[in-house]
C-alpha cells in the first residue's frame, strides 16, 4: 500500500510539474516551480545557476526571508556614511510587509550564502552572509545543490 501510495504521488507530482512546463524558451518554467515552492513553504533548497557564463551558488529562500536578511544587513551598517539615517527612521516597520512580498510574482530569484564563480575560476570572496537576487529571465540553466 506505502508503495502504491508513494507512486501515486510521485505520478501527481510529475503531471502538476509537466502542466506548468511551457515551451516558449523565454523562462524555465521549472525554475520557477522551484521558486514558487521556497515561497509557499518559506524553505531553503541548494541550488547553482548559470548566467551568460558566470557560476552563481548558493541557497534558494524566499523574498521574504531575503527582505528581512536585507533590512537586517542595511541595519547593521549603521556606522557607514549615511547608514545612520536608515537607523533613526524606522518607517519601514510601518511597511505592510505581506502586500510588499505578494509583489513581482516569481520574477527574481533570491539566494543566500551565494557565492560567484567566475569564467578566471576566482570566487567572490564570501563569509556565508552574501545575497544576491537576479531575474529569472536571465539564468540559462541551473543544477539542484551548491558548490
Amino acid at each position: 500500500m506505502g508503495a502504491l501510495n508513494s507512486e501515486n504521488k510521485k505520478s501527481s507530482f510529475y503531471s502538476n510539474l509537466n502542466a506548468m512546463v511551457s515551451l516558449d524558451g523565454n523562462q524555465d518554467d521549472v525554475l520557477k516551480w522551484l521558486i514558487s515552492q521556497v515561497e509557499a513553504e518559506e524553505l531553503s533548497l541548494g541550488i547553482t545557476l548559470n548566467i551568460n557564463g558566470t557560476i552563481i551558488s548558493g541557497q534558494l529562500i524566499s523574498k521574504k526571508e531575503y527582505f528581512e536578511r536585507l533590512v537586517q544587513s542595511l541595519l547593521n551598517l549603521s556606522g557607514i556614511n549615511g547608514m545612520s539615517r536608515l537607523n533613526a527612521n524606522p518607517s519601514y516597520t510601518n511597511t505592510d510587509w505581506d502586500t510588499f512580498y505578494a509583489k513581482g510574482g516569481e520574477a527574481y530569484i533570491h539566494l543566500k550564502k551565494t557565492k560567484i564563480y567566475f569564467s578566471s575560476n576566482d570566487t567572490t570572496p564570501s563569509d556565508n552572509r552574501v545575497l544576491w537576487r537576479g531575474k529569472v529571465s536571465s539564468v540559462d540553466g541551473f543544477i539542484l545543490g551548491h558548490l
